[in-house]
């Protein structure tokens, strides 16, 4: 089967050969970045993978995320300084964690911006239309799923509640 492989080679033209001669003639030189580069570069991914769906990220899973990204290129210490110099010149923005959650959590700029526009649109479509189920309806919920407990009772009375300024309640 060799013999074979070896005259269907020279039939066209020794190919095989020729790419592993190519291959090894072409030495490459992999030049790798300074650590402080590396932290930098690996915080920005971080950063911006964490904050993408979330508000508030966790330190840990900044710091967590830089350093899979670094790839053993930078050492925790060198993480963690680059995060602490974002911290300290604003980028990250510290936030109360939520009751017996060890660490500090943070938050961007532009997240904040984000919430507050989606606050001032909700507070501009209040009470701007009309409630979206009548009264009847209401009722009609009631009778037909008396198996509701109170807590999904009060869910879906919230859910119904109709604007105070439409119907003038």
């Amino acid at each position: 089967m060799q013999q074979r492989h070896q005259q269907m080679a020279e039939a066209f033209g020794n190919q095989p050969a020729r790419a592993v001669a190519a291959a090894t003639g072409r030495e490459t030189r992999i030049e790798h970045d300074s650590p402080r580069t590396t932290a930098q570069s690996a915080v920005t991914f971080s950063k911006e993978r964490n904050l993408e769906r979330e508000a508030v990220v966790d330190e840990r899973e900044l710091l967590r995320d830089a350093l899979r990204r670094s790839m053993g290129q930078a050492t925790l210490t060198d993480v963690r300084a680059e995060f602490e110099r974002r911290a300290r010149s604003g980028e990250f923005i510290g936030v109360e964690q939520k009751t017996g959650r060890p660490g500090r959590a943070f938050t961007t700029q532009e997240m904040l911006e984000y919430e507050c526009d989606t606050i001032k649109l909700m507070r501009a479509g209040q009470n701007n239309r009309e409630a979206l189920v009548s009264t009847d309806t209401r009722k009609a919920v009631e009778k037909d799923h008396p198996h509701l407990s109170d807590s999904q009772r009060a869910a879906v009375e919230q859910i119904f509640v109709e604007p105070r300024s439409s119907h003038g309640a």
